[in-house]
């Protein structure tokens, strides 16, 4: 038999072999990395997406020059691994950019912020490919934005089978340490209060289904931006947030303005709900309590609020002994529990 396919069924029998329920329950995993705290992970597809003039390219830039720089993202979220960023732009010209960068008070200091400017690149063209996966690699890169994504895929965006194969090239440059953000359009019929996360974007379903983190703009009034995160999967979503746009003389700048009103009417409902519910009852599980309040409040809230009011020290939170992870909670501090 030929050596080399003696080797690579081998390959393949060692690729695949499954593991068993005990082998996965005892690992040990590291916890996740994050380039932007609680915002962006590392190693991970992420979408920014949002009607046209919303202001995608600025969040970009935005996020491009705070992990270039190791600085925070809208002087509040911690970048955690900052390194160089590649935005690959095939939408705007080279002197929209330029002005923008410079609004935007960047300088030549801001060195790891890479540039690729309507050069015809496309994910789909393998010699294209290949080069982008040679350069995250030499440069090491953190993040690596494609704005946008009708742009440089040049398939159908409808046809689940073509997003698929994009995506497991997404996830090979993923496997080089880097993060992808692609900047995309929502449909023409998406409406913010009303729409399912999964319809907002363009294109197949398949894309959603994919992303590790899903980040929506929407325009607000008094040149403001709300921010919210439908989709999560490295940690639990955070609440929706606004973003005001300061335009001074020849600058312009962005600040994080609060959490958004609707987010902190339901984490006050939520809050006065489960005091509520302990007040009937001194102890309760999580699950319990998310259980209570279905159809009031969300899991997140849920979840949010219960975080905020063991910080304000209005309810006390502990494990008990043989019921494993699970978290309990009370108004009462108590003494029987398990740090």
């Amino acid at each position: 038999m030929n050596e080399n396919l003696v080797d690579e069924t081998f390959e393949i029998f060692e690729k695949f072999k499954p593991i068993t329920l005990e082998s996965l329950l005892t690992r040990e995993f590291e916890a996740p990395e994050w380039l932007i705290t609680d915002l962006l992970p590392a190693e991970a597809i992420i979408a920014l997406s949002g009607e046209s003039t919303v202001g995608k390219t600025w969040i970009e830039i935005l996020i491009a020059q705070s992990i270039a720089s190791d600085g925070t993202f809208l002087d509040h979220f911690n970048v955690e691994t900052p390194g160089k960023v590649l935005i690959i732009n095939e939408e705007d010209s080279a002197q929209a950019l330029q002005s923008r960068c410079k609004s935007l008070g960047l300088s030549k200091v801001y060195e790891d912020v890479l540039f690729t400017i309507r050069n015809g690149f496309s994910i789909n063209i393998d010699s294209h490919f290949e080069w982008l996966k040679t350069y995250v690699e030499t440069q090491k890169l953190k993040l690596i934005c494609l704005d946008t994504f009708r742009d440089i895929f040049s398939g159908d965006e409808n046809n689940s089978e073509e997003i698929n194969k994009t995506i497991k090239r997404l996830r090979e440059i993923n496997n080089l340490g880097c993060s992808v953000l692609i900047v995309h359009h929502h449909r023409k019929d998406g409406i913010w209060s009303n729409s399912n996360p999964t319809q907002t974007l363009r294109g197949s379903s398949a894309l959603f289904a994919s992303l590790d983190v899903h980040i929506f703009l929407k325009k607000l009034k008094d040149n403001k931006i709300q921010v919210k995160q439908p989709k999560c999967r490295v940690g639990t979503t955070i609440p929706s947030f606004v973003i005001e746009m300061v335009r001074e003389e020849n600058t312009v700048r962005f600040k994080y303005a609060g959490e958004a009103e609707e987010d902190l009417q339901r984490l006050e409902l939520a809050g006065l709900k489960i005091l509520e519910l302990l007040e009937e009852k001194p102890e309760m599980a999580t699950p319990e309590i998310i259980q209570n309040l279905q159809g009031i409040c969300g899991k997140n809230i849920v979840s949010d609020a219960l975080k905020h009011l063991v910080e304000t020290e209005d309810i006390s939170k502990y494990k008990k002994q043989g019921e494993g992870k699970t978290d309990f909670y009370s108004l009462q501090k108590t003494e029987n529990y398990l740090m």
